[in-house]
């Protein structure tokens, strides 16, 4: 959202910024969505403490599984068809990004039981101090001032 603010100011004080027209409900979407996701590891702390961790991978899987396949369809259903037409990128999805996933889920439900969403959540979030870390090292790239305000607001929860 800052940037959208940084490019109005810049825009009204006559730089050649060229506007976003949909940028504020694209701020709202990722807003929304990270409300979502939020309240998603909440219930799942929930779901995996005090009701049954299995039902909670079968239903999260199931009802997963409908709505991607429901959205595919309606969304990226040629792109999912030139994924089945091209083995050589339809062999690694399957093999690794599937799999991948379903390692996540079974940690994470594994880690709900013991601990909670705040935590899950935080440590998710300092994960990208180390892809940083590795951006600095690999490519002498150094992240804007704005990362470290991010961090320092991440690690202190």
């Amino acid at each position: 959202m800052w940037t959208d603010v940084a490019a109005s100011n810049s825009e009204s004080q006559g730089s050649s910024g060229a506007a976003h027209p949909h940028s504020y409900f694209g701020d709202v979407l990722a807003v929304t969505a990270a409300i979502l996701y939020g309240l998603g590891d909440a219930l799942g702390e929930l779901w995996c403490k005090h009701i049954d961790r299995k039902e909670y991978l079968g239903m999260l899987g199931f009802f997963g599984a409908f709505w991607c396949c429901l959205l595919v369809v309606f969304t990226e259903y040629d792109q999912v068809l030139d994924l089945f037409r091209d083995w050589d990128n339809f062999y690694p999805t399957l093999g690794f990004y599937v799999p991948t996933l379903v390692l996540y889920y079974v940690s994470a439900s594994f880690f709900l039981v013991s601990s909670d969403a705040t935590l899950l959540n935080l440590s998710l979030q300092s994960s990208n101090l180390w892809a940083i870390c590795f951006s600095v090292v690999a490519f002498q790239e150094a992240p804007s001032p704005l990362f470290y305000v991010a961090l320092v607001l991440v690690v202190s929860g």
